[in-house]
């Protein structure tokens, strides 16, 4: 099976913290991190693609991940938030990931806290390149 996550992970968080220095990043799906500004970014499929499958090994797989930003400064939340979403969509995108979603979501336990729910897809290949469907 084809899978880059961590190292889709490990390059989008060190990418993010050239910018932001003090964003916590997760693997996992949270409603509240510990520690803000905050991004979980979560691979939520990861496929065969059927059309370059061989008899006997993947050779692309289409992939989606949500990413989360959380903020919660009194006076900055919706700006921080905003800034980081810029940013993500930016690297995603250079890599040749397609954003699908971009929305300010209410965060049910929390409400002082601030989130953007995003959604990107891509095919990605077994040489590390992500295509466009």
């Amino acid at each position: 099976m084809l899978d880059f996550y961590t190292e889709i992970f490990s390059w989008l968080t060190y990418s993010l913290r050239e910018k932001f220095p003090n964003i916590f990043t997760t693997k996992s799906d949270t409603a509240a991190p510990p520690k803000f500004p905050a991004a979980s970014i979560v691979q939520k499929n990861n496929a065969v693609y059927q059309r370059t499958r061989d008899l006997q090994m993947e050779n692309h797989i289409n992939v989606l991940f949500e990413i989360n930003i959380y903020t919660n400064d009194v006076n900055t939340k919706e700006e921080q938030a905003w800034e980081i979403a810029t940013e993500i969509a930016d690297l995603m995108q250079s890599i040749g990931f397609n954003r699908t979603v971009c929305e300010p979501v209410p965060n049910l336990v929390d409400m002082s806290i601030y989130r953007i729910t995003m959604r990107f897809t891509g095919i990605v290949g077994k040489d590390r390149i992500v295509y466009q469907q």
